[in-house]
């Protein structure tokens, strides 16, 4: 089997991108609101697509996987997608587990 590791971010809605908005309905001077996307609460770090190579039947393979937290709190590990190469099929592995992320 030919391997590709994807680490995946979990959604986080459809705030993607930044929003920037005005409201001048009394004619005064116009409010600015602006909306910031949310960042997932776990972020995968380092190369987030690389290639495992072959693997021989009943052969592993170890893996580094790394991530930064970005709020506290009990935290939901990201999902990540093994692609099979040789069959085009991908694999994804949604409960991973969790963490409890606090400040020291």
């Amino acid at each position: 089997l030919e391997l590709l590791l994807d680490l995946a971010t979990l959604d986080t809605g459809d705030e993607d991108d930044l929003v920037l908005t005005t409201d001048n309905s009394h004619g005064e001077m116009p409010h600015l609101f602006m909306e910031v996307p949310r960042l997932p609460a776990l972020l995968w770090t380092g190369l987030t697509t690389r290639k495992l190579g072959s693997l021989t039947p009943g052969q592993t393979k170890p893996v580094t996987l790394e991530l930064i937290p970005t709020v506290t709190g009990l935290q939901t590990i990201p999902s990540l997608i093994i692609h099979e190469l040789t069959m085009d099929r991908n694999y994804e592995f949604n409960d991973l587990g969790h963490v409890l992320v606090c400040v020291v």
